[in-house]
């Protein structure tokens, strides 16, 4: 899931300026829809087959509190930037005291559609338009 590798490679970035270390990032996703996609050929002579559409997670525990307000900074860029959020579910952040006055869980949710684009291969279950469509190179939801 392209999404979900980027946004982790965003906070790893930014571990040291967040005062975290990785072990206390748990990023995942859940409530996944798969949707169709348009069936047209995209510009790049691929077939855009369908969407992938979920809930990321992010939970985090232990968290310092001053890093709050930089942790919501790059949450709010990172999903302003994701492309086509039409209908999807808002950013929403929850948060209770790990220890008091000190730090914070986190838990942060926003909704994604990732397109899934094939491409005309020899071999595949998957026709449309008299052509085999299939992953390039093997690729599956990967980054």
């Amino acid at each position: 899931m392209k999404t979900q590798t980027a946004f982790q490679n965003i906070l790893n970035e930014n571990l040291s300026l967040l005062g975290m270390s990785e072990n206390q990032i748990e990023l995942s996703g859940e409530n996944g829809k798969i949707k169709p996609g348009s069936n047209k050929e995209t510009d790049d002579g691929g077939l855009h087959y369908l969407n992938f559409e979920y809930r990321q997670v992010l939970v985090i525990e232990n968290m310092p509190m001053a890093s709050l307000a930089l942790l919501t900074l790059l949450a709010h860029k990172f999903v302003n930037d994701l492309e086509d959020r039409h209908n999807l579910d808002e950013t929403e952040i929850e948060w209770s005291e790990h220890t008091i006055g000190e730090s914070l869980d986190i838990e942060i949710t926003f909704g994604v559609r990732e397109p899934v684009n094939l491409v005309p291969v020899e071999n595949s279950p998957i026709e449309f338009a008299g052509k085999k469509w299939g992953f390039e190179n093997g690729e599956v939801l990967n980054a």
